[in-house]
């Protein structure tokens, strides 16, 4: 039986975040998803010894998609959650061939703490009866080879709301739409050759691989990662595209104890919408959400009402600027932008994120509506009784780019051009 696995996970450091430890200070270029290729007869020895244990919760949903799981969190009377959560993303044709979610306790079967879940397509068989009396015998069924999807979640003990799951369903059943509707180019060999591939524009890249591996430069630039991706930016549930509260130097100010730099991991949704950040957002590449439209039962004006990049904004994204003020001899970096006012449409929540020269990101400030838009990097003061206070966060060295990330409530995501500051260091 073949399979090919499709994982997604994360790195060393960053698994800390998923057992809930503190991240590292920024999100670098090793934090991302992966995709490696595990030995099939592995997979059938974990399936084995996991069905020879204590048994398992089982619920069926109403399109006959099963849901296993083999963890104490997840129990039959919550399995429904996971049903009502898979069918939030939304979905055509390909859901029928979606056969099972299953939910495990450990880690995958090579014993990976960064995996955290994983795709495949399983080889089986549908038997149809065949009543053709006088011709076949009497209960004769024909059997019809199927691939069929399973998505596979792990260390689910560690997972106990379907908000902990909503981000890796997503990603995962992103592959299952990807790989069910894409023509037959969108393949390791023949990606390049592929609609999805063109109309994403990734032949700018020549990093682009059809490859799947535990190597970052790999995985990240994997077709078959980046279309997951796009799938969870532009169809998957908003339950997983979390919303985190950073706040930047400046209202950090007053703290007897704080921590300098910010921390994200890969499901802060807001700080990172999508794995390969050296790329557009995929709201933001024209045509794509109405090409994955094209895979869905929906109505025609669904289709024609598609968004267009940049529509929320009124076609103009705001633009950052920087400035400098200066108190004690210390110096703040002030970065400001105008906020999207579209009268009595939805505004967005801003996310500012620096990348470093390291190609890491380094969340700044998050802002809600109604707040002022800007954010401070650098060096604050504050005089009390005499004493000056000075607050740092250490990132006014070298050069870093600004980027400024939307967040409408629907999960969309936007993203300005990015304004590169180079810091004086004397």
């Amino acid at each position: 039986m073949r399979k090919v696995n499709l994982f997604i996970l994360v790195s060393g450091v960053f698994s800390l975040c998923l057992s809930g430890f503190i991240t590292p200070a920024v999100v670098d270029a090793d934090d991302c998803l992966y995709a490696p290729v595990l030995p099939e007869a592995s997979t059938e020895q974990y399936e084995a010894q996991q069905g020879e244990s204590d048994g398992a919760s089982r619920y069926r949903t109403r399109g006959g998609i099963q849901i296993v799981s083999y963890v104490d969190t997840w129990q039959a009377d919550k399995l429904s959650e996971i049903a009502e959560e898979l069918y939030k993303n939304r979905h055509g044709l390909e859901m029928e061939y979606l056969d099972r979610i299953e939910i495990y306790p450990d880690m995958e079967p090579n014993g990976n703490e960064q995996v955290s879940a994983s795709y495949e397509k399983e080889q089986q068989q549908l038997s149809i009866p065949v009543n053709l009396s006088g011709f076949l015998p009497a209960g004769y069924q024909l059997e019809v080879p199927v691939e069929k999807g399973v998505i596979r979640i792990y260390k689910g003990d560690e997972k106990t709301e379907i908000e902990d799951i909503a981000m890796e369903l997503s990603h995962e059943y992103g592959h299952h739409f990807t790989f069910f509707h894409f023509e037959d180019t969108f393949s390791s060999r023949e990606f390049r050759e592929s609609t999805y591939y063109n109309l994403r524009q990734l032949y700018k890249y020549p990093e682009v691989n059809g490859e799947a591996g535990y190597e970052e430069q790999i995985h990240r630039w994997s077709v078959f990662e980046i279309a997951a991706e796009d799938y969870l930016q532009l169809l998957g549930s908003p339950t997983g595209k979390r919303i985190t509260h950073y706040l930047d130097i400046n209202q950090k100010t007053g703290n007897t104890t704080y921590q300098p730099v910010n921390t994200a991991g890969r499901f802060n949704y807001n700080a990172i919408p999508q794995e390969n950040w050296n790329i557009p957002l995929a709201s933001q590449v024209e045509g794509l959400y109405q090409y994955f439209l094209s895979f869905l039962e929906e109505s025609s004006y669904t289709a024609v009402a598609a968004m267009n990049p940049n529509q929320d904004t009124g076609g103009i994204l705001p633009q950052l600027s920087h400035r400098v003020e200066e108190h004690y001899s210390f110096k703040k970096h002030i970065i400001e932008w105008d906020g999207i006012d579209r009268g009595n449409s939805e505004q967005p929540v801003y996310t500012l994120v620096a990348i470093d020269r390291d190609n890491r990101v380094i969340p700044i400030k998050t802002v809600y509506p109604g707040e002022k838009t800007s954010a401070v990097v650098g060096t604050v003061t504050q005089v009390i009784d005499s004493f000056i206070y000075y607050y740092q966060d250490g990132l006014d060295k070298g050069s870093l780019d600004f980027r400024l990330y939307m967040q409408y409530p629907n999960g969309r995501v936007l993203a300005s051009e990015d304004l590169t500051v180079e810091f004086n260091e004397e």
